[in-house]
C-alpha cells in the first residue's frame, strides 16, 4: 500500500466525519 492510497484513505475518512458533523448538527439545530 503506498503513501498515496493511505493519504486519499484519510482524506475519504475525514470528509466522512465532515459530513456526519453537519448532519447531526442540522439534526440538532
Amino acid at each position: 500500500m503506498s503513501s498515496k492510497d493511505l493519504e486519499s484513505l484519510v482524506k475519504v475518512l475525514f470528509d466522512f466525519k465532515n459530513l456526519a458533523d453537519l448532519l447531526s448538527w442540522l439534526d440538532n439545530r
